[in-house]
């Protein structure tokens, strides 16, 4: 059984993808003579789920340039959507591996954070750990908009119980969480659930409790912000209507989105920072929540019939921009 299984699914990440894998790999190895850990006991995968631009090419011709780890990465293809591309690489992880990373591609991991996750998941009673998120310095008023929060959520926010997707360690056992694939056709859900950190999120409190998932706060994940207003606006459609499917889908979490999942703003620890740090995160939230009412206000419209329905899962495309 080998020690660790690195899944990569990616959807049109031409911009991230070379940064991305250097840094990776980067950790890899770092993370195989700090662990002690035979590098043949380590493989990555990479699944191309209906990309449309030049990400494959790119990953190729990186891939070509790194003799070294040319037999431990291994390419997969799937239909399009991020959970189709996580099932695919799963196949055979359970009884094959005894940890899964999962990272997406437009994300950039720091040299240790591997090793980070890898430790802190050996602590008795947890089962998942996500790494800590960075947002990569960019130009704009939401990218300045956002910063605050993500600078401050820790300080201010009443704890997060719940983890992000973007990088996170499981026990390789957990896997069948991820093919659980309920559906109500009458409901237009015959696909199953589609984003892992929510449904994930949901299931590991309910099976486990919320301290089954732990948040390393020295584990650095680098990512993109989102920078234009529709994106944000369809990243919050996307978040919500999830959450209505997953309702249905498995309707014995519902009461973890209220009871554990909602996190409230803690007025004495806001007003101990600066009156400048005050004033910036509440513009923030006041856009946040505007956007996130329009959000809700637009699928119940779709659901009722007013209004025409659309596509449900847009990806954004401002968090996919390169990174230099």
């Amino acid at each position: 059984m080998k020690d660790l299984l690195i899944c990569v699914p990616v959807y049109n990440e031409e911009g991230t993808i070379q940064v991305h894998m250097q840094a990776l790999f980067e950790s890899v190895l770092h993370f195989c003579k700090k662990q002690i850990v035979n590098p043949e006991n380590v493989e990555i995968r990479y699944c191309f789920n209906g990309t449309t631009d030049a990400s494959e090419g790119k990953w190729d011709k990186i891939l070509m340039s790194n003799p070294y780890f040319q037999k431990k990465v291994h390419k997969y293809t799937s239909t399009k959507g991020k959970i189709n591309a996580q099932r695919r690489m799963l196949v055979g992880a359970k009884v094959g591996f005894k940890h899964i990373l999962f990272i997406d591609a437009d994300a950039v991991i720091a040299k240790d954070t591997i090793v980070k996750l890898h430790q802190n998941l050996l602590d008795g009673g947890t089962r998942l750990v996500y790494g800590n998120m960075v947002p990569i310095a960019s130009q704009g008023f939401l990218p300045f908009l956002q910063r605050v929060h993500y600078s401050h959520q820790d300080e201010i926010l009443t704890p997060r119980n719940y983890f992000h997707g973007r990088c996170f360690m499981i026990q390789a056992e957990d896997v069948d969480a991820f093919f659980d694939t309920r559906s109500l056709e009458k409901k237009d859900l015959t696909d199953g659930f589609r984003v892992d950190d929510i449904h994930l999120s949901r299931y590991y409190a309910h099976e486990y409790g919320p301290k089954s998932m732990k948040h390393v706060s020295d584990a650095a994940v680098q990512f993109q912000m989102i920078s234009s207003l529709r994106d944000y606006y369809r990243a919050m459609k996307r978040l919500h209507n999830e959450i209505y499917r997953l309702n249905i889908l498995f309707p014995e979490h519902k009461y973890l989105q209220k009871e554990y999942f909602v996190r409230k703003i803690d007025w004495k620890k806001l007003r101990r920072l600066s009156w400048r740090t005050q004033f910036h995160y509440i513009v923030y939230k006041l856009f946040d929540s505007t956007i996130k009412r329009l959000a809700k206000t637009s699928i119940r419209a779709e659901l009722s019939g007013v209004k025409r329905r659309g596509e449900m899962w847009k990806p954004t495309t401002s968090t996919k921009k390169s990174i230099i």
